[in-house]
């Protein structure tokens, strides 16, 4: 069985792999405090910061070199790494209050550049409580709600489906949420919420399997008893409306709309980066349960958080125009000389961006959107810079 260190031990060996193959790396940071690692549970969930002279495409081709790599090791590595780094940050970004990500509290560098490290702890150390803290962990705790609510059967791959699974990517994340709404004041780890709901909330039968799932959570696999199942659910939504019962609720104080434009298209920026990497490796593995669900994951997020939300943004800032449809921005932007590869790839890209599909479509589909990738990334770049830009000038 690995132990918590193995896991970083892991990441920094990963980190420095990529090193190797490619420049304007700071640092690799871990999505969540290493306390939250759970051993034979846990993937490990990446974030890389860099410098301003990193070569996208050439950061691209490291990340799916070294992250195959990795996986030829054994099979446990394809539950290690699930999948590549997710997000890619200029380290200018971080030390933006424009682009502020409450997730940033929550990282936890592995190796990398001690000064730069430094600068955004400093940072984000300066920055209060605000609307978009709130808006964040409202959001976390309001899909973690809508999840328990739901009747039929838990959806994902069979290790999504037991309780350890429901407490651990469902409940502690709302626990933490939860917490951090409650004080005005980010809670940085899922272990550091259960802990302190522990110590001052009344005893429940869902925090103690929360901790059974912390601790050992073979004790919690396998497939649930489905009446059993429905009740702890129901315990863990009673903890959570006892900690926040206006869960329902707007936020106090919302962002401007220029801002929460804005941070659509950071969002969609930053996670799209290296995202041929992911693609690459996952249509690399056996076609299987586990390769078809990423898989099909990939098309329901480029749907999503690559094509309607960044365009809606965009229209949004640029033209004041709200709930634009994605094919009408495109349109808009060929008017406006945006480059015409960079919108037939977006509209592609449109159409291939279907989750409804069978496993062989679903193949050819992404395997066609890596074909895509670099110029929607100039597009999306682009779109990304032109608002940053206008609001730094």
């Amino acid at each position: 069985m690995l132990r918590t260190q193995d896991y970083v031990a892991i990441a920094a060996e990963y980190f420095q792999a990529l090193q190797r193959q490619a420049e304007g790396l700071l640092g690799l940071v871990l999505r969540g405090p290493r306390e939250d690692i759970v051993p034979g549970t846990s993937d490990i969930d990446m974030r890389l910061l860099c410098g301003e002279g990193v070569d996208w495409v050439a950061l691209d081709q490291a990340v799916a070199l070294v992250h195959r790599q990795f996986l030829s090791r054994g099979p446990q590595y394809r539950r290690l790494l699930e999948h590549p780094p997710g997000a890619c940050h200029l380290l200018g970004e971080c030390l933006d209050a424009r682009l502020y990500l409450p997730e940033m509290r929550c990282w936890d560098l592995v190796c990398g550049d001690e000064a730069s490290w430094r600068a955004l702890c400093e940072h984000l150390e300066r920055l209060p409580w605000s609307a978009r803290d709130e808006a964040h962990w409202l959001g976390v705790l309001r899909a973690a709600i809508a999840h328990l609510e739901e009747e039929q059967e838990l959806s994902g791959l069979p290790r999504h489906r037991s309780p350890a699974a429901l407490l651990l990517h469902w409940f502690l994340p709302a626990l933490q949420a939860a917490l951090s709404l409650s004080r005005a004041k980010p809670i940085r780890g899922r272990r550091e919420a259960l802990y302190l709901a522990l110590e001052e909330l009344p005893p429940s039968w869902a925090l103690e399997e929360a901790k059974v799932a912390c601790e050992d959570p073979t004790r919690l696999d396998g497939p649930a008893d489905e009446a059993e199942l429905r009740a702890l659910k129901q315990d863990c939504l009673r903890v959570l409306h006892s900690l926040w019962p206006e869960g329902g609720r707007a936020t106090r104080c919302a962002e401007s709309g220029e801002a929460q434009e804005l941070l659509a298209l950071y969002q969609a920026v930053r996670f799209f980066r290296v995202r041929r990497s992911h693609y690459a490796v996952f249509l690399s593995q056996p076609q299987d349960e586990e390769s078809d669900y990423l898989i099909r994951n990939e098309l329901s997020t480029l749907k999503d958080l690559f094509l309607a939300r960044p365009l809606s943004a965009y229209a949004a800032w640029r033209w004041g125009s709200l709930s634009e449809q994605p094919g009408s921005v495109l349109r808009r932007l060929g008017q406006e000389g945006f480059p015409a590869a960079q919108l037939e790839a977006a509209r592609r890209l449109l159409e291939l961006a279907c989750d409804d599909m069978g496993a062989e479509q679903a193949r050819a589909a992404l395997a066609e959107a890596a074909q895509l990738w670099e110029p929607f990334r100039e597009l999306l770049e682009d779109l990304f810079s032109f608002c940053w830009g206008a609001g730094r000038g």
